[in-house]
């Protein structure tokens, strides 16, 4: 229960992470809307530099979140592996101790 409590408490972090890529994302793509459409086609080097940046920030952002999410799914693989691991050898104690209740009952 302890790992579920702290895979958990990873996806609340994960999700909260992404909410506000999400929302960074908005921003920076109507901030280059407004300045190429402000422009109307004829961007300045400076602005060109500052979309370019931006860009750039904005994949950068999203590749650091993709990895941290998929690293998280793989932790939560593995928790979940190790959950089923053991399930299944409780499982096997719990039989094996029906089936030993049951011979000493027969005896």
């Amino acid at each position: 229960q302890e790992a579920e409590c702290c895979d958990m408490s990873q996806v609340h972090h994960l999700e909260e992470q992404n909410m506000a890529l999400q929302t960074e994302v908005e921003e920076l793509r109507h901030s280059m809307e407004m300045a190429e459409a402000h422009l109307e086609g004829h961007p300045t080097p400076q602005l060109e530099v500052a979309l370019h940046e931006s860009r750039a920030h904005l994949r950068m952002s999203l590749q650091q979140q993709l990895q941290s999410s998929q690293q998280t799914l793989q932790s939560l693989r593995v928790g979940i592996l190790e959950a089923e691991e053991q399930f299944e050898a409780e499982h096997e104690k719990r039989s094996n101790a029906e089936r030993q209740l049951t011979a000493l009952r027969s005896e």
